[in-house]
């Protein structure tokens, strides 16, 4: 069996992806106000210190969609 971190992952340069997380058992986290608040604020702070470029996001009540766009310094598996 072979880990799960062993996939073959493919890198573009200059690439946008959009991202898609969603919350355990697709439980509806965001419904509430302040976890839309901390998931953002985290956003912004990830942003800063991951330096990718974020182009879009929404977030709704069980999962979040993410438009970013990596730096050189980290790809998008050591972003997420």
């Amino acid at each position: 069996m072979l880990h799960q971190n062993s996939q073959k992952r493919i890198y573009f340069d200059d690439a946008i992806y959009f991202v898609t997380i969603c919350i355990k058992d697709r439980f509806p986290l965001f419904e509430e106000k302040i976890f839309c608040e901390l998931f953002i604020e985290e956003l912004r702070l990830a942003k800063l210190i991951k330096q990718f470029q974020l182009f879009g996001f929404v977030v709704l009540r069980d999962h979040v969609h993410l438009l970013i766009k990596p730096s050189d310094k980290y790809n998008i598996s050591k972003i997420i």
